[in-house]
């Protein structure tokens, strides 16, 4: 395959996956906010609550499920990006440092994963 051309394919997955990833989060912020303390309420403060309040049993099935479909499209869009670097001719420490960042992406996925299925 052209290398142009995956690249800008890749380009299209990484945009969509942020996309996505974005608006399901704001989804599960619109959706739990409702169970946030009253300091928490405004928009700002509850994206930094969120992950604590959304597994405490409080918030809705919906809200937990967008809040792991935000995950899961944020993982797709850093390995998409790891896979442009590495197209590329970037230095090897990029390729390493995206790499790792999408192994952190997963495992935080997978811990969000596990909460999921425990409530």
């Amino acid at each position: 395959m052209n290398p142009h051309a995956f690249a800008l394919l890749m380009l299209g997955v990484v945009a969509v996956a942020l996309g996505f990833s974005g608006y399901y989060f704001q989804m599960a912020v619109e959706q739990a906010r409702p169970i946030l303390p009253a300091a928490l309420q405004d928009e700002f403060a509850a994206r930094f609550a969120l992950d604590r309040f959304i597994w405490s049993g409080k918030a809705a099935a919906p809200a937990r499920r967008s809040y792991l479909r935000s995950h899961l499209y944020g993982c797709v869009a850093f390995f998409g990006m790891m896979a442009l670097v590495a197209n590329s001719d970037s230095a090897p420490v990029a390729v390493w440092l995206f790499g790792g960042v999408t192994v952190f992406a997963l495992a935080v996925t997978l811990r969000a994963w596990r909460r999921y299925r425990g409530s």
